[in-house]
C-alpha cells in the first residue's frame, strides 16, 4: 500500500467512514464491530481450555495493536496476565516498552514472579518471549 492510500484510508476512517463499506484507491474499509471478539475466540481455540491456569504472564503490547487481543486470548485461557504498555492514546505506540525493549520486560517478568513475558511490537506482527528467570528469546 503507498504512503498516499494509507493516508487516504485515515483520513476516511477520521470522517468516520470506516462505519460503512467505502472503496478507497482499490482497497475496502469495513467496519466489523465483532472482528477482535472473533479474533479472540479464533485464538483461544489453538490451545487446550484453560492450559495456562495458574500461569502469571507479563505481557507488553507496546500500546499497540494487540492492547485488546493478546490479553484475552491470554486470559480465555486461564492466565493471569500483568500488562505493561497497554494504554493506548493514538501517541505512545512503541513508546517506553514492547519488543524493542526487552530489558525491561525480563525485569519486570522476574519481579512478577511470573511464567512467561511476551512483548509485541507496535502493530503485533512480531514478538520477544522472556522465560521465568529473565532469558530473552528474540527470534532472529
Amino acid at each position: 500500500m503507498s504512503d498516499a492510500q494509507e493516508l487516504e484510508i485515515e483520513q476516511r476512517v477520521a470522517q468516520g467512514a470506516a462505519s460503512e463499506r467505502v472503496g478507497c484507491g482499490g482497497f475496502v474499509i469495513k467496519a466489523s464491530p465483532g472482528a477482535a471478539a472473533d479474533y479472540v475466540q479464533a485464538v483461544s481455540r489453538l490451545l487446550p481450555a484453560a492450559c495456562l491456569r495458574g500461569w502469571r504472564i507479563v505481557l507488553d503490547t507496546a500500546n499497540g495493536a494487540t492492547c485488546g487481543t493478546s490479553p484475552a486470548a491470554l486470559r480465555s485461557l486461564g492466565a493471569e496476565v500483568v500488562g505493561l504498555g497497554d494504554a493506548p492514546d493514538g501517541r505512545n505506540i512503541n513508546a517506553g516498552g514492547g519488543k524493542r525493549t526487552s530489558g525491561s520486560l525480563a525485569v519486570a517478568v522476574v519481579a512478577a514472579a511470573a511464567r512467561l513475558g511476551i512483548a509485541h511490537d507496535g502493530d503485533g506482527d512480531r514478538c520477544v518471549l522472556c522465560d521465568e528467570r529473565g532469558g530473552i528469546l528474540d527470534g532472529r
